[in-house]
């Protein structure tokens, strides 16, 4: 006699719903209804495989999205682990995103995490939260500016004002002081990095000042460095 059980008909339209919103970039969503779903089927039964794959996947991306790097390569690894019995159609991809978050986490200033950014940006552009996107830009260009003064010895979170002592423009230098913090730290914004960036000669805050901001701001800053260049060679 057939015996029809409505828990597991509805789990499995469920994991149908979980593995739509998955594809639509909610991963939050995905990742609840698969969890859900695993409490009600038993282990064996055709369906758990994708409900435990839809649960630890969409909690590892959903964290992932969240800028939780190490919590996302956790829960990416548990999902390529063979103990967790999951028939993953897709491990080589999964194995690249953990290679990608591996160098995430290891590299603070590295490319990765400047790409990372945009790439959330436009994942929530394809979501239509437009104002999430444009902070994640705008995130992404303050990384950008950060990382290109890291490379010049330079951390826009306590700069050393002494160590560019005569290699930028004493106006500059009085008004980074004017940065200063209550604990008496030389913190920048992200405007203000770029330009000191850019004043010291970084080419691609040179051309982040002259498409975004002062295109004159440009020509002074050069006219300066010379005017300095020939004072130190008289």
């Amino acid at each position: 006699m057939f015996t029809l059980k409505p828990d597991l008909v509805l789990a499995e339209r469920e994991l149908e719903r979980a593995r739509y919103l998955f594809n639509q970039l909610d991963f939050h969503a995905a990742w609840r209804i698969g969890q859900e779903c695993a409490k009600v089927l038993q282990d064996g039964h055709r369906l758990m495989g994708l409900a435990k794959a839809i649960s630890i996947v969409g909690h590892a991306y959903d964290a992932w999205e969240r800028f939780d790097w190490k919590a996302a390569r956790k829960g990416l690894r548990k999902a390529t682990n063979p103990r967790e019995g999951i028939d993953l159609p897709c491990t080589d991809q999964l194995s690249a995103n953990i290679a990608f978050l591996d160098a995430v986490i290891s590299r603070p200033y590295g490319d990765e995490r400047l790409y990372e950014l945009y790439a959330n940006a436009r994942r929530r552009v394809q979501q239509g939260r437009y104002d999430d996107a444009l902070a994640r830009l705008y995130r992404a260009i303050e990384y950008l500016s950060q990382s290109r003064l890291h490379q010049l010895g330079i951390d826009t979170s306590n700069v050393d004002l002494k160590l560019l002592e005569g290699k930028i423009s004493r106006d500059t230098v009085a008004r980074l002081a004017n940065q200063r913090g209550v604990g008496g730290q030389v913190k920048l914004g992200l405007r203000v990095a770029m330009e000191l960036a850019a004043e010291l000669q970084d080419q691609v805050a040179v051309k982040m000042i002259s498409l975004y901001w002062r295109r004159q701001w440009v020509l002074e800053c050069n006219c300066r460095q010379r005017t300095q260049a020939r004072c130190r060679t008289s």
